[in-house]
């Protein structure tokens, strides 16, 4: 029986919102789904590789290699092989593929549906379960579901707010929003700052296909913020403003406190890549050292919280702009629809502020789902009086 490997590695990647509310448990249902989707992506994608994609494939070989001598040793977080040149070649592949992966979309309708059902009765019954919280920042309950935290739940909640915009735009169903509602609540209830603008900006969009006009979306945008308004403060994301905000028994300064940390480490992140010699600059210091020099700077061993630096101190300035270069070519593949410019920007900064004081790509969920959320958003037109789609 002959295999459809496109079609295998569409259905993997959208399991993993699932298999991802799992990791806790059983985080080998995530790695052999990783593995599948990687072999069939390297299959599909690069088995004939395109004359564009050569200097990319070699640059990003050069890059990992050095890299991987550079540590000299196993990685302290052994995922860490595998999220660079995943981000690389996965956006690559899926920008170029757009209409292919849009029929698919099409033809797989009631799989995808039954992804995000799941998914959200499981997010829903987890709430009921005092096992899917837990006690940090200040001593606040923050829920993080079956997986117990919420920057593995968060990504995951990102993706099936994606899936419910293509079920809007592309399965021409506004109803689908409602499935924006549960991942929404779930990021809120998590007490993470970053998602939450991440979400934010996501029911916007979403909100935004719905209405299809600019003027009705602008009136009702009142009301509607008022709601999310009253939810916010409503929820633990406000404990975790409080837990985070300065004061004199504060352990760091006003900045550090703010920031949990990041003004620290990244001072020192950015010390340490000006220090190093113009080899190191330009092709990295290797996987451990990001984690030794916040472990010097800050007394814990923690990734840099931004691509950029991360980037910049693993993979050096060439892997930076590999990095770049990948997200701009995913951004005009968006552009060429000429796209409204509100839902242009609110898709930049869904990427942006997660890669700026989170990461985007440590995290395959928030990987997986944007080059979708660019296509759910390309059957979107722009006209005077508004938006069709």
């Amino acid at each position: 029986m002959k295999v459809d490997l496109k079609l295998l590695l569409y259905r993997a990647i959208m399991l993993f919102p699932i298999t991802t509310l799992f990791s806790y448990y059983f985080n080998i249902l995530n790695k052999l789904l990783f593995a599948v989707s990687f072999l069939a992506l390297i299959y599909v994608g690069y088995r004939k590789i395109k004359k564009a994609n050569i200097l990319l494939v070699l640059l990003l070989i050069i890059v990992y290699v050095y890299t991987l001598l550079k540590t000299g040793a196993m990685p302290y977080n052994i995922n860490e092989l595998f999220y660079f040149p995943f981000m690389i070649l996965y956006l690559t592949y899926i920008t170029e593929c757009m209409d292919g992966l849009q029929q698919y979309l099409i033809k797989d309708q009631r799989y995808i549906k039954l992804i995000m059902n799941i998914w959200t009765i499981l997010v829903l019954v987890s709430f009921a379960f005092p096992s899917s919280y837990t006690v940090e920042w200040g001593g606040v309950r923050y829920f993080g579901s079956f997986c117990k935290s919420v920057w593995r739940l968060a990504p995951t909640c990102v993706f099936i707010m994606t899936l419910s915009i293509v079920g809007i735009n592309i399965f021409k169903n506004k109803k689908d929003f409602l499935y924006s509602i549960v991942p929404f609540l779930a990021i809120l209830s998590g007490g993470s700052r970053t998602y939450v603008v991440v979400a934010l900006c996501l029911v916007l969009v979403g909100w935004y296909c719905v209405i299809n006009s600019n003027k009705k979306f602008i009136l009702t945008c009142i009301p509607f913020l008022l709601i999310v308004f009253l939810v916010l403060i409503n929820s633990s994301i406000i404990d975790k403003f409080t837990a985070t905000s300065y004061s004199d028994s504060s352990y760091f300064d006003l900045w550090g406190t703010i920031t949990s940390g990041r003004s620290i480490f990244w001072a020192a992140d950015i010390e340490s890549f000006i220090n190093s010699p113009f080899l190191t600059k330009l092709l990295g210091q290797g996987f451990n050292s990001i984690y030794d020099i916040n472990y010097r700077a800050f007394g814990g061993r923690v990734w840099a919280h931004n691509d950029f630096i991360q980037c910049l101190i693993s993979h050096g300035l060439l892997g930076l702009t590999l990095y770049l270069v990948v997200m701009f070519k995913t951004f005009k593949s968006l552009k060429k629809y000429k796209v409204n410019w509100f839902i242009y920007f609110l898709t930049i900064i869904v990427w942006l502020f997660n890669a700026m004081f989170n990461m985007f790509y440590t995290y395959f969920c928030s990987i997986l789902s944007f080059p979708i959320l660019i296509l759910g958003l390309t059957v979107i037109r722009k006209k005077d009086n508004g938006i069709t789609v």
